[in-house]
């Protein structure tokens, strides 16, 4: 019989060993960009994909559930606004702006896969107006039967006006609606459990929530003098919650008021799963996150980050109770600002920041090597040309292989950056009208080895 105990009280501590919530803090960037985060999501097997944009364009950063980096791919397409959603089969879909002429901002919709390699796109002009055209995305959700809306503001005449869009996965328009009044801009949008949307206003100041029906048509309008909205999200007592300039305010489905309490001047705002909400911002330069109960009480706050600045602007409850955090941070990494994410527990703990390796070798010569990210590895030299110059990069068995990479001359220094490595040992040569380069890199795990 002792022994019986004794193997169900070892199973029982085993049990809560591995059920532990995992914790940690990660920076990740490039001294070339500044890079913020902006959204962040988890998938399905624990992973996250995080959207944010740095000086070239929109970038998306795959990592595993300890914070490790898969992948990384940057897209030339407008940051402007923009937002992401999980896809119906293990893809992303990313809605922004996409200029035609100097006057034509349209909606544009991104398909890319789990690899981060674009499917398709398609472009929708919701403006009517033909001398100027402005559709510009806030906000991008997966409805219940598998289709996507959108929500933002266009121009329409002289004004702007919010834009609510249904379109399905073969990106076709399902349907379109606009505003109730003008100078509406509709920031946030989420489904109500009878297949109605909310969408919350910014841009006129006497009204807050606008409801539209499972069709797209008109149903009723908030009327508040609280501020205006930015944001709205769907609690799990089927209520919603919606914070403003002004007061954090809970609503039902037919937009009558349940209680209201005082601003808390956050960037993002998260359902959980015990009926509160969690919120992330910045304050006096520290990265908060604020735990709510269903009442709107604050419960508890806790504050991240270094001497610089740190800034939280997404935030979700992740499977495990705990909750992720994304934004930027000037506090550690390269000294510019970089993505800042933090895995917390359900308590709003998270282990210390773990910079991702950046670290420079300076050769005689004048040339250098830098890791950069998982997969990614700069070399730059003194150098004013980059006409000419072309790269031949081999694998451990000589086998030359193909490679990603761009070329940049600054400060009297050319820098070449290849993306999207394995591990593993690779020979490169650059070469150039009069001189040429050449040496070994080693990428094992999350870190570089020079020779």
């Amino acid at each position: 019989m002792k022994t019986i105990i004794f193997i169900s009280i070892l199973i029982s501590l085993i049990s809560k060993i591995y059920t532990q919530t995992v914790t940690w803090s990660r920076v990740y960037g490039t001294s070339e960009f500044n890079e913020h985060a902006t959204k962040i999501k988890q998938l399905q097997n624990g992973d996250y994909i995080v959207m944010g944009t740095n000086d070239s364009g929109v970038q998306l950063l795959k990592i595993d559930s300890f914070g490790d980096s898969i992948w990384s791919k940057t897209y030339s397409i407008d940051n402007m606004t923009l937002d992401i959603e999980l896809g119906i089969n293990n893809n992303y879909i990313i809605a922004t702006t996409k200029y035609y002429t100097v006057d034509t901002l349209a909606l544009y919709v991104l398909w890319v896969d789990e690899n981060g390699d674009s499917i398709k796109s398609n472009s929708y002009f919701i403006s009517y107006n033909t001398d100027f055209i402005l559709d510009a995305p806030r906000d991008i959700d997966k409805t219940s039967d598998s289709c996507y809306v959108i929500v933002g503001r266009t121009s329409l005449y002289a004004c702007h006006d919010g834009f609510i869009i249904k379109i399905n996965d073969d990106g076709d328009s399902l349907w379109t609606s606009f505003s109730y009044l003008d100078d509406m801009d509709f920031r946030s949008v989420v489904e109500g459990s009878d297949g109605c949307y909310l969408t919350a206003i910014n841009g006129h100041p006497h009204y807050s929530v606008e409801k539209f029906d499972s069709l797209g048509q008109h149903q009723s309008v908030l009327c508040s003098l609280g501020g205006f909205v930015t944001h709205i999200e769907m609690l799990a007592d089927s209520n919603f919650v919606y914070r403003s300039s002004g007061p954090v305010v809970k609503i039902n489905e037919n937009l009558d008021t349940i209680w209201t309490q005082p601003g808390i001047g956050c960037g993002d705002i998260a359902p959980c799963s015990d009926g509160g909400f969690v919120a992330t911002g910045t304050y006096n330069n520290h990265l908060f996150l604020t735990k709510f109960n269903t009442d709107g009480d604050s419960l508890w706050t806790v504050t991240y980050g270094g001497g610089g600045v740190d800034v939280g602007r997404c935030v979700e409850q992740t499977s495990d109770g705990g909750f992720i955090i994304c934004g930027s941070t000037t506090s550690y990494g390269t000294g510019s600002a970089d993505f800042y994410i933090i895995k917390t527990d359900s308590a709003g703990y998270a282990m210390g920041v773990e910079e991702e390796l950046y670290s420079e070798i300076v050769h005689r010569d004048g040339f250098m090597i830098e890791y950069l990210f998982s997969g990614s590895v700069k070399i730059s030299f003194f150098s004013t040309l980059t006409d000419n110059l072309f790269l031949k990069l081999y694998d451990i068995t000589g086998r030359e292989i193909e490679s990603n990479y761009t070329l940049k001359t600054e400060d009297n220094r050319t820098s070449l950056v290849i993306r999207n490595l394995n591990r593993g040992v690779y020979f490169f040569r650059i070469e150039g009208e009069n001189r040429s380069y050449q040496g070994k890199f080693i990428l094992i795990g999350d870190g570089y080895q020079n020779k």
